[in-house]
């Protein structure tokens, strides 16, 4: 999880790919020219990419979408505290 300034889609997503272990939910926000936010969920994990990031848009405004393994969208604004929001989500 973290915020990572500066790098296109692209090398986003691959950063994200990179980082996906078993047992691992990716949650990454980037900060460029806008506030795009990425949930990454491993193969092995009972947990729903898009059914998580639309729980994170309840306290932090946004849109976006995908699938079970990989959901993204862009915030209003970059808050550290989504990582903290997706913790108390996930228990």
């Amino acid at each position: 999880t973290g915020i990572l300034p500066g790098l296109n889609q692209k090398e986003f997503i691959e950063k994200m790919n990179s980082e996906k272990k078993e047992k691992t939910i990716v949650c990454c926000s980037n900060e460029a020219d806008r506030v795009v936010i990425a949930i990454m969920v491993s193969d092995d994990l009972p947990h729903n990419a898009n059914e998580l990031l639309q729980q994170l848009f309840k306290n932090h405004p946004g849109k976006g979408g995908g699938r079970k393994e990989l959901a993204q969208g862009t915030l209003e604004k970059s808050s550290p505290a989504i990582f903290t929001t997706l913790k108390k989500i996930l228990g």
